[in-house]
C-alpha cells in the first residue's frame, strides 16, 4: 500500500474528492507537515492533471519541492523560483533560478508538467503570452534549411547574447557558416555547421576547449530567459513607455529633474526600438506586455488545478512584497530613474478571483479567508509529529501513545539497512512492527 492511500481511503477524503466534480473553490483544513505532501501526491494520482502549488515564500517552496521528491520522481516536480527582493531579481538574479524558470515554463506550455511549486513572488511575475513562448523555441534537424540572418534575430529575441566565443548558458556565437549556441536546456553547447543554408552537421562540444563531444541528429533550443518579447511587443511597449514618461514629465516643475528622467528612460525606449530587451527592463513588464500580460496560472492547462498552501499567509506575503516594491519604486523616483507606478507585479487575490481553474485551499485552520465562498469545506484530522533529535526514549513514548489510541503508525525510512535497524529497535521496545 502506498502512503497516500492511507489518507485517500478516509471518509473525509472520499467526500472531498467527490466535491471536486464541481468547479470552484474547495477548502480543506487540518493540513500540516507531510500530510500536505501526501495530499498532493493523491490528487495527482487520482485526477492525472497538472498542479500548481503556491507557497508563501521561496524557502517554503523549495522545502515542499524537496519533500515531494520522496513520493515523486525528481523529473515530475518543477520549481518556478523568483527572488522576493525586486532589486536582487534585477541586479543579481540567479542563473540557476533563470534556467529552472525556463524549463518549468516550457513543460507547462507543452503540457508535460505534473506538479509545479512556486511562491507568491513567482505568481506576481508578469510573463509573455503562452502562445508566444511556444513559438520562441527552435528545433534543428540535419538537412533542414535555415536563414542565418533570421536565426541571429530569433536568438536575440529569445534572450541569447551574441559573443565571440560561447562560455556560459545564454551565449551564442557566429563564425562564418558555424553557429554555436549554449542553450539553458543543454549541458553542453551545440555547434550547427551550415552548407550554404542547409544544416550539414549538429554536434555537442565542450565550451572549455571547444572540442566536439557527440554528433546528434536534432536538438531543441529553449529561450535563454523567461523575460522575452517580440519586435512588435517592443515597439508597442516603447510607445506606451514614452507616453507615460511624457504624462509624468508634465507634472514635474524642476527642469533638471525633467531632463534627468527623460534621459534615463529614453535609453529604455531606444533599446526597445532596436529590438533589445535587457534583464533590468523587467520593471516595465506591464508597459511591455500591456493587455497580454500573463501570469503562471495562464500557462496551466485547462484541466489543471491550483493549490494554495495557507491562503491567509499568502495574502500577508503578497502585502509585504507590495510594500517592498513601493519602497523600491519611491527610491527610483527620487533618483529620476522611474515614474510613479502602482505595482511591479500581479496581486494574488485579484488573480484568484478571475481564475476558472479548480482551486484548492489547504490550511491548518479555517481562519483569515474573509468572505470567500467555497463549493466544499472538508476537515481532516492530522497532527504533526514532534522532532526527536536522536532521543529514542521519546520515540518509544510517542509510538506507544499512538498505539493506545489504535492509530496506525508508519515509519518512512530512506534506506533498507536503516529500516531493518528501526525494526530491531522497535522490537527491543516491545513494539510489534512489520516491514513493507
Amino acid at each position: 500500500m502506498q502512503l497516500n492511500e492511507l489518507l485517500s481511503n478516509t471518509a473525509e477524503m472520499t467526500g472531498f474528492y467527490d466535491s471536486l466534480k464541481e468547479k470552484g473553490r474547495h477548502m480543506i483544513t487540518g493540513v500540516s507537515g507531510s500530510v500536505r505532501t501526501l495530499l498532493l501526491a493523491d490528487l495527482e494520482e487520482k485526477f492525472q492533471v497538472p498542479l500548481i502549488v503556491v507557497c508563501d515564500d521561496l524557502f517554503h517552496a523549495q522545502s515542499l519541492e524537496e519533500d515531494l521528491t520522496n513520493v515523486f520522481a525528481e523529473e515530475d516536480i518543477d520549481l518556478f523560483p523568483v527572488e522576493e527582493n525586486f532589486a536582487a531579481a534585477i541586479s543579481a538574479s540567479s542563473p540557476e533560478y533563470k534556467a529552472q524558470r525556463v524549463r518549468t515554463l516550457q513543460k507547462m506550455a507543452d503540457g508535460s508538467s505534473k506538479i509545479v511549486v512556486t511562491s507568491v513572488s513567482g505568481i506576481r511575475r508578469m510573463l509573455c503570452p503562452k502562445d508566444f513562448w511556444l513559438k520562441s523555441t527552435i528545433k534543428f534537424k540535419l538537412g533542414e534549411e535555415i536563414i542565418p540572418e533570421k536565426l541571429k534575430q530569433e536568438l536575440c529575441t529569445m534572450g541569447y547574447r551574441a559573443v565571440k566565443m560561447v562560455e556560459r548558458p545564454g551565449d551564442f556565437a557566429v563564425r562564418g557558416s558555424i553557429f554555436d549556441i549554449y542553450a539553458l536546456n543543454l549541458e553542453n553547447p551545440v555547434r550547427i555547421d551550415l552548407f550554404d543554408t542547409e544544416i550539414d552537421s549538429l554536434r555537442l562540444f565542450d565550451s572549455a576547449d571547444q572540442r566536439s563531444l557527440k554528433k546528434i541528429d536534432e536538438v531543441e533550443i529553449l529561450p535563454a530567459t523567461d523575460f522575452i518579447a517580440s519586435d512588435s511587443m517592443l515597439e508597442k511597449g516603447a510607445a506606451v513607455l514614452q507616453k507615460n514618461v511624457k504624462d509624468y514629465l508634465a507634472k514635474l516643475d524642476d527642469e533638471e529633474d525633467k531632463k534627468l528622467l527623460a534621459d534615463n528612460l529614453r535609453t529604455v525606449a531606444d533599446d526597445w526600438h532596436r529590438g533589445i530587451l535587457e534583464p533590468e527592463h523587467v520593471v516595465f513588464s506591464e508597459e511591455l506586455y500591456g493587455k497580454n500580460k500573463t501570469s503562471l496560472f495562464d500557462y496551466l492547462s485547462e484541466s489543471g488545478m491550483i493549490v494554495f498552501d495557507d491562503y491567509k499567509r499568502l495574502k500577508e506575503k503578497d502585502h509585504e512584497l507590495e510594500k517592498s516594491d513601493a519602497q523600491w519604486i519611491l527610491e527610483k523616483i527620487e533618483d529620476r530613474k522611474l515614474y510613479v507606478k502602482e505595482t511591479l507585479g500581479f496581486k494574488i487575490s485579484e488573480l484568484e478571483k478571475k481564475e476558472q481553474h479548480e482551486r484548492i485551499f489547504m490550511s491548518l485552520l479555517q481562519k483569515g479567508m474573509g468572505r470567500m465562498r467555497f463549493v466544499s469545506l472538508t476537515d481532516i484530522k492530522s497532527r504533526s509529529v514532534q522532532q526527536f533529535f536522536g532521543q529514542l526514549p521519546l520515540l518509544k513514548v510517542e509510538t506507544l501513545r499512538y498505539k493506545k489510541t489504535n492509530e496506525t503508525v508508519v515509519f518512512l525510512i530512506s534506506e533498507t539497512d536503516r529500516a531493518k535497524k528501526m525494526l530491531q529497535l522497535l522490537d527491543d521496545f516491545g513494539i510489534k512492527a512489520i516491514e513493507t
